[in-house]
Parts: structure tokens; sequence; C-alpha cells
């Protein structure tokens, strides 16, 4: 019995150890919750270096926009260790945590070359450094800032980061970048991001008016591997002598490529109508089933009119009045839009049996 009960005793302490070591594990301090994020850029700066902003929120990168007093702080407290950091032909991994300002983290990371590189000039040989150094400045906005916002509720303080990445041929780069000129990035990506994005040679998207700044889709759009959504809709349309409105509700797959997204679904439509006439007002709900295939762009272009492939198929399921004959159709093809992609307008008609009484339609979808 005393035995079972030392290996008890035993046991629960083994136990509490592990918990402790995963409740203090300094590693969690420096892992960046990268699922939380939505919008990413990359600035092109000078000698091939760049930054990477990565933010959960664009309401909160005006936490972020005055970078150079960031980098001013952990370059004075890289100072301090700097006699400890590896030969400059070793290439740094910097992570920075500033979730409570007043108590910064820093994790260095080191990878010393196991081959030596030479450059002769003049008779003078130099060691060369292969690999960039990178540096990374992370950390959860906080509750006090996140409090001037009306929009972001309290339940959410938790869920707002940034991260702003540095990747440089050299960490003493960043010396030259303390006159303003990361400020004034910072400033271009958060009052021009709406702006128009064109596609670059290198298969990314580039802010038009500032071709420095980059993302992998417009408007800095992280886009999650999600295959399936549900997508809902309300619409108007003509249809003979009437305007319906409806909404719909699309289960959609769709697959990504080439700075398009394809959407695969089929669609549910109830369309309302009333009786036209001078006795009666009645109500209908004449519900639609349909197929559905679209193309969406994953970059937006502003003010300027694009024309995306578009093809829906849809039939009367459930009739409620007059308004509709019997084995009711409707054909869609193509879709328009205006700079912003949640609004298009789709031409469409109405027909029955095998395309007979066509009725022409224009419908103005909004989707949600």
């Amino acid at each position: 019995m005393k035995k079972i009960f030392f290996l008890l005793i035993l046991f629960t302490g083994i136990t509490q150890a592990k918990h402790a070591y995963a409740q203090s594990n300094p590693s969690q301090v420096f892992d960046i919750p990268i699922e939380k994020f939505t919008r990413e850029f990359t600035v092109e700066l000078e000698r091939k270096n760049r930054m990477q902003v990565t933010v959960t929120s664009m309401q909160v990168i005006d936490y972020i926009a005055n970078i150079d007093s960031i980098l001013k702080v952990f370059m004075k407290e890289l100072m301090i260790i700097r006699d400890s950091l590896p030969l400059k032909t070793a290439s740094l991994r910097l992570d920075y945590n500033v979730d409570d300002p007043r108590i910064t983290k820093l994790r260095v990371r080191k990878n010393i070359p196991r081959d030596n590189y030479y450059a002769f000039v003049n008779g003078s040989a130099s060691l060369l450094k292969m690999l960039q150094d990178t540096v990374v400045i992370h950390g959860k906005i906080p509750a006090t800032w996140l409090r001037r916002s009306k929009k972001i509720k309290a339940a959410d303080y938790g869920k707002y980061y940034f991260s702003v990445a540095f990747y440089l041929t050299d960490l003493e780069d960043l010396l030259e970048y303390k006159d303003g000129r990361l400020n004034e990035k910072m400033n271009i990506i958060r009052q021009h991001y709406k702006g128009t994005w064109v596609g670059s040679e290198d298969d990314r998207m580039q802010l038009k008016a500032y071709p420095e700044i980059t993302s992998n889709t417009g408007k800095g759009y992280i886009l999650r591997s999600i295959p399936f959504q549900i997508k809902k809709s309300i619409e108007i349309q003509n249809y003979r002598d009437r305007f319906i409105p409806s909404i719909s509700c699309t289960p959609v797959y769709f697959n990504k490529g080439d700075f398009i997204k394809r959407e695969y679904g089929v669609s549910v439509e109830a369309a309302f109508s009333f009786d036209n006439s001078a006795t009666s007002t009645k109500p209908h709900v004449n519900v639609f089933a349909g197929m559905y295939y679209n193309v969406v762009p994953l970059t937006r272009s502003a003010n300027s009119l694009r024309i995306y492939p578009n093809f829906n198929f849809a039939w009367l399921v459930c009739r409620s009045g007059t308004l509709y004959d019997e084995e009711t159709y409707r054909l869609g093809l193509g879709s328009f839009s205006i700079g912003n992609l949640t609004t298009t307008i789709q031409p469409a008609v109405y027909f029955t049996g095998f395309l007979k009484h066509v009725t022409p339609s224009l419908r103005v979808v909004q989707r949600f």
C-alpha cells in the first residue's frame, strides 16, 4: 500500500512539473499566432532588404505607424548584448517581443555556416556572409490602446497582434533606417492600401502608385485555405413588369490560383412578390434552386469596370401565386462589377419549357 501511495505522489509530481513547464515554456513568448493575421504587406528597401508588415486588422496599424520609435528601443537594447552575438558571418534570427512595453524580450537564434566563403580584392581576403539576418518585432496590442476604438469589442481585446519583420543583408543596416523613411512607408500603407493594385513581374501584386509596396493579393489580404463557405446575398431583378427582391443562400466550394478564385456551388433563392390588383396585395414567396459557377479575382481595382465569368442556372421548385409560370427556369451568364467586388450586375433570362416565353432580366446582387 505504501508503494502504491509513493508511486501516486511521484506520478502527480511529474505531471505537475510537465504542466508547469508547459505554462512557463519560454518559446511560447515568441510564437507568432499567424492564424490571427488578416493583412500582410512587404516593403522593398535598399540593398535587397525588405520590411514585412503583418497585422490582424487595419484598424490597429496606427499602433505601429511610428516604427522608428520601436526600432530605437530595440537597437538600444541590442547594443547591451552585442558583445555576445556571434561573428558577422553567422546568420541571425532575432525575435523581439513587446507584448508588454515595460518588459521586452529577445530571443537570438544563430545559424553558423559550416563552410567559409571568401572574396579576394587587390590581394586582401574578406569573409562573405551568405544568408540574410532576420529581425521580427511582434506583440499583442494592449487593451488600453484598443479602448480608443468604439468598433472593437472588449471581448476581442486579446485577439489583436502585429508583426514587423526585417530581412537584411546585414543587421547593421537597421541603423540606416532611423531617418524616418520607415515611418513614411507605414503611412503610405495606412493611407493608400485601398488604392489600385496591379500585377508585378514576380507574380505578386504591387500598389500602383507605390510599386515598392507589394503583397500576395490586392490590399494585403491573407487568404485562408478553407475550401467551403456559405455565401449570402440579397438581389433585386426585373421580371416582366415587376421588380422582384430576393434573398439567397449558396454553399460554395472554391479553389484559388493565378490570382482568381473559382467558386462552385448550389443555391436556394426566395423571391418575394405581391398580387398586383386593386383588391389584393397578398404576398407570395417563390423558391428557386440552382447551380452556380463564378470567378472572383483576388485583387480589387478601384473605379474600374470588370467583367467576370459567371454561370447560374435555377429552376422554380416552390410556386406561389401566378406571377411565375410552372416549369420556370433562369439562366445567367456573366457578371459585371465596378470596383467593389461584393456588388455585381448579372444579366439573365427567364424562360419556360425549352426556351419558351423568354423574358430578359437584369439582376443587382449584393453579397455578404
